[in-house]
């Protein structure tokens, strides 16, 4: 809708009453004082007809709707600001501004606003020749204004803002002072009155200063803080009333640090403005609280101003890619003054420092910025400064990147490890300057560094989140094996130079001697193994056996500082609640719990942390029932710890270990039980398949028995051997069994003949030639021999059978089986295998139808289940 059609729809009266209609937009102040847009429109002023009051309405051009009508009242406070920008409350929670397309529309409805005021229209605001910004002069307790000020009216000026408690009015308050320019007016009084050397009104000129703060406005601070006004305002604060007999410097604190000093030149002169108001703002907002005028809203405000700059700034100088090179070049350039690095590392140091508030992401961005740049090569020498305020700063911004990134740390540091350079890591740094360095709280802060570095389930916050955390920082083990491998023993190295003295249950014991700082470091250590016994699985381990660290430690019960003491016992005790039965061998080869039990004898039975430290770690003992360390404990120190009366742990021990030694001595009669049935029922399962009504165990003990030589098969019989006269061995089994077959004896009757030929023969190519020609004849005569035996008549056979019969029961019984390990030259067993061989060469000679016996090793031999059955039916 146009303006031309916003007038047609005026009626003619209307329209000479009324100015044009001008194009606006209606904004309301919501409830986070924001100015919401509620839309575009037109704007006319209707003058009221018969008394009624004149209105201002917007129509909207989108529909026509009535986005406004509000009744210009002569006592409300209108405000016009700029050119183009009307501004009024509606009523207490309602601000409205109508924001002019025109300049000239705004003019027009505005002066029709004053004609319509109270016999006052000059002093409506804006309401002049001129054509000045000016607010109305307040008529009532509602307008807002304030007097011209003057030394006769200070009193009423800080009353007024001391009065100023809701939102509106304070806002009101600060809109009049901003367009009235007011501070020019206030602060040039402040000289008059320092000149005049006025006291009273000095301190009237500070309260008229902290109510204008008061007000909350950011843009009244940021104008205090400016060049030009900064010296005045700094002034006046230096008069405190509360303090009437003391005067502050902050204006020569100001001239002296105004200028921020710069370590490399930052080309924007905006940041460099945001760098001073900031440290400007610091200051007012160490005055204020230092000076008992704290107002939280003020103190809010002024944080929420510190906090944007800072963000500002971190983000300029993150993004400054050309700044933060030359910054970390200074530290790198061999020709550095030690005083130009000095100041790069407290830049740094402040620069990590305007984080702190920030979120995490934040601080992370910026600490990766850095570390990509250098940081950690200015640590290696900040770390070591001289100077103790350069090591606190640099471990202060080790300490809070470890805690909040440790995977990037840790990658870092890995990383120096691995590279040849002619300076040592940083992590051999760490770990000297823990063990060396003199103050606590350093320590503190470098064993929480070492802590974050070695914990394999360390996260990292700043970092994605991961379901495993070897995923987050894949190099861990690998900075473990590091750490492990080269640095470890220096950091136990305070330990391990402990000298090792007796501590017994009786007579005295040397006094550990050691410094404060001595026993801060064992402490710490003891912290360390605490947490590497925890998380390091087999490395502590192997640190642990590779050094006789028990032993160290249990001279810290030598020390006259109880909690040094404790920290040794907390050692032990750790150990043992691991139930790893490396860690408690490893307790009773050091005789550890001696020593432990003499600092609980020490306490006399006091109700102190050290003797209930001591019961508890017997209790553990008893509770978990640690059978070796109960038994240990029983059997060597069971007397004393009987002397122990006044609680019941050391006597439940005892029934402990009566408790186990009864479950033990049951346990082997049952095992021996076991034992016994189990050899039963193999006997009954082994039986080769033979039924048990026809087995007599004892025999098939025997067959199925052998020598040490286990790899024998059952069925074959063991071999023993025996000497011929010309010294020969010859292996025969130990029971002859007469009426084998026929082929066999003839084979063996033949190989015999044969080897009594070969022996006398020397062993030449002739003579080996012509012994194969007489084996060769002595094989067909054993086949013809053979063909002979089986024409014979069944007589014959029967009468042998019989015959071998005789001789198997007779048999039967053989001499027990004689181990390999005894000497083969026993008398009785060389008697038996002699008369066994003469009447094996007598058989042979006399019977020329028996052949000679087969060598074992040819052939095995078998003993035939109806033979035996026969045997034992007769």
């Amino acid at each position: 809708m146009t303006e031309e059609n916003q007038q047609k729809q005026l009626s003619p009266t209307e329209q000479d009453a009324s100015p044009s209609a001008h194009r606006v937009k209606l904004y309301q102040l919501n409830a986070e004082t924001n100015w919401e847009d509620k839309g575009t429109g037109f704007c006319v002023y209707q003058v009221g007809k018969d008394g009624e009051p004149d209105q201002l309405i917007v129509h909207s051009e989108v529909d026509n709707s009535v986005l406004l009508s509000s009744i210009v009242e002569k006592r409300r406070l209108y405000q016009r600001q700029q050119d183009t920008l009307i501004v009024w409350t509606e009523n207490e929670t309602r601000d409205l501004a109508l924001s002019f397309q025109e300049p000239a529309g705004c003019e027009e409805i505005w002066q029709y606003m004053g004609k319509s005021q109270d016999g006052n229209r000059s002093k409506i605001a804006g309401d002049d020749d001129s054509g000045d910004v000016t607010p109305p002069p307040r008529q009532s307790p509602e307008m807002t204004s304030l007097p011209d000020p003057e030394l006769s009216n200070l009193k009423e000026i800080a009353d007024i803002f001391t009065a100023a408690h809701t939102l509106n009015e304070k806002d009101k308050i600060s809109t009049y002072i901003t367009i009235e320019n007011y501070f020019d007016k206030i602060l040039p009084m402040f000289e008059t009155c320092e000149d005049l050397e006025d006291i009273v009104d000095l301190h009237l000129l500070y309260k008229v200063i902290i109510g204008l703060l008061a007000l909350n406005d950011q843009g009244l601070i940021e104008q205090l803080l400016r060049d030009e006004y900064i010296i005045g305002f700094m002034g006046i604060l230096e008069y405190n009333p509360n303090t009437p007999g003391m005067k502050a410097k902050h204006r020569e604190f100001i001239k002296s640090h105004g200028n921020t000093k710069q370590v490399v030149d930052l080309a924007d002169e905006s940041i460099k403005r945001k760098i001073d108001q900031t440290f400007r703002l610091e200051y007012l907002q160490g005055i204020l609280q230092s000076g008992g005028d704290t107002d939280e809203g003020l103190l809010g405000v002024l944080n929420n101003m510190i906090f944007q700059n800072h963000a500002e700034i971190v983000n300029h100088i993150q993004n400054n890619h050309i700044f933060l090179g030359e910054l970390f070049q200074i530290v790198r350039s061999q020709d550095t003054t030690e005083e130009k690095r000095n100041e790069t590392i407290r830049f740094v140091h402040q620069l990590c420092g305007l984080t702190k508030q920030m979120q995490n992401s934040v601080r992370v961005s910026l600490y990766r910025s850095l570390a990509d740049y250098g940081l950690f090569d200015l640590m290696h020498y900040s770390l070591v400064d001289k100077e103790r305020s350069i090591r606190i700063a640099s471990l202060n911004i080790l300490a809070a990147f470890t805690d909040l990134d440790v995977a990037c740390v840790r990658g870092h540091l890995l990383l120096q490890a691995k590279e040849e350079r002619n300076t040592e890591p940083l992590i051999s740094t760490i770990v000297e300057q823990f063990a060396s360095d003199s103050n606590h709280d350093l320590k503190v802060q470098y064993f929480e560094v070492l802590r974050l570095l070695l914990d394999p389930n360390g996260n990292s916050p700043g970092g994605p989140v991961m379901n495993d955390p070897l995923k987050q920082a894949p190099e861990t083990d690998e900075f473990l094996q590091i750490f492990y491998d080269k640095y470890i023993k220096t950091l136990l190295k305070p330990i391990e130079s402990l000298e090792i003295k007796p501590i017994l249950l009786k007579g005295p014991v040397e006094p550990l001697a050691l410094t404060q700082d001595q026993a801060q470091l064992c402490l710490y250590i003891c912290e360390f193994l605490y947490f590497a016994i925890r998380n390091h699985g087999f490395r502590s381990k192997y640190i642990l056996l590779s050094s006789d660290l028990f032993a160290r430690v249990s001279q810290l019960y030598r020390s006259k500082y109880v909690y040094i003491k404790l920290g040794g016992l907390r050692f032990f005790r750790v150990c043992v609640s691991i139930c790893d039965e490396f860690y408690n061998r490893n307790l009773i080869k050091n005789n550890i719990f001696e020593a432990t039990i003499r600092v609980l004898l020490d306490t006399n039975g006091q109700d102190c942390l050290l003797n209930s430290a001591c019961l508890d770690l017997l209790e553990f003992i008893r509770k978990e029932n640690i059978k070796i360390l109960v038994n240990h404990l029983i059997t060597q120190f069971g007397t004393v710890l009987d002397t122990i009366t006044y609680i019941s742990t050391c006597e439940q021990l005892r029934e402990k270990y009566k408790q186990n030694m009864k479950v033990a001595a049951s346990n082997d009669d049952k095992a021996d039980e076991e034992s016994i049935s189990n050899d039963k029922s193999e006997k009954k399962d082994n039986h080769d398949g033979w039924s048990s009504s026809t087995v007599d165990y004892d025999e098939e003990e025997y067959f199925n028995g052998s020598d040490e030589d286990d790899s024998l098969p059952p069925a074959q019989i063991p071999i023993e051997s025996e000497k011929t006269k010309e010294g020969k061995i010859i292996k025969t089994p130990l029971v002859s069994y007469e009426g084998e077959d026929d082929e066999e004896e003839e084979k063996i009757l033949v190989q015999n003949k044969t080897t009594k030929e070969t022996e006398k023969v020397k062993p030449t190519s002739m003579a080996i030639e012509k012994e194969e020609e007489q084996e060769q004849e002595a094989e067909e005569t054993n086949q013809s021999l053979k063909r002979k035996d089986r024409n014979e008549d069944d007589d014959d056979d029967d009468q042998e059978e019989k015959e071998a019969i005789k001789i198997a029961k007779a048999s039967l019984s053989p001499p027990p089986f004689k181990s390999r390990k005894q000497s083969i030259n026993d008398d009785e067993e060389d008697d038996v295998l002699a008369k066994r061989s003469a009447a094996s060469a007598s058989s042979s000679t006399t019977s020329p139808s028996s052949s000679p016996r087969q060598s074992p090793l040819a052939k095995k031999i078998v003993i035939k289940t109806s033979t035996i059955e026969k045997m034992r039916s007769q």
